[in-house]
């Protein structure tokens, strides 16, 4: 005589509920893929020319299409732990970056100023060294992304 047992079925499921649940979502390598490209996509507004440098519109605009490009890359949905803290690390870096740019940008509208001339020189040179120590923590929090989807970067 056959016999029916609630417990296996409860098990199944759960295994299946389990099993969908996993299934939803976007997958490792999607957040992954999302995320290396909304990162080229900053990389793209970092690479983007703003003249020689003396337009101090020209150069906040600049700093302004960085800042849009890293809201794109904070706003993508990450359940994957490692790549969130990756990607996050990258934003706060990023964000540093455009910190410098906006900065450089007020230097540069300050530079016609003779009254502010003194303290000209001396904020570009910080300018310039936090571009340089952003620059290498991007590289830092690129290679950190990588080890977290587990492929390499050029």
């Amino acid at each position: 005589m056959f016999q029916f047992s609630a417990r296996p079925l409860v098990i199944s499921l759960f295994a299946l509920a389990t099993a969908a649940q996993v299934g939803c979502g976007e997958s490792k390598v999607d957040q992954c893929n999302a995320v290396i490209s909304s990162y080229n996509e900053v990389g793209t507004a970092v690479r983007q020319s703003f003249g020689d440098g003396t337009d101090p519109d020209a150069v906040a605009a600049h700093a302004k299409g960085i800042g849009a490009a890293v809201g794109k890359l904070e706003k993508i949905s990450l359940s994957d732990a490692s790549v969130k803290a990756s990607r996050d690390a990258l934003v706060t870096t990023f964000r540093q970056y455009e910190a410098h740019v906006s900065e450089m940008a007020e230097v540069v509208r300050d530079s016609a100023d003779p009254a502010k001339g003194a303290t000209v020189e001396t904020r570009l040179a910080s300018a310039q060294a936090g571009l340089e120590a952003t620059t290498k923590g991007i590289e830092a929090g690129k290679q950190q992304l990588a080890s977290a989807c587990g492929t390499t970067f050029k």
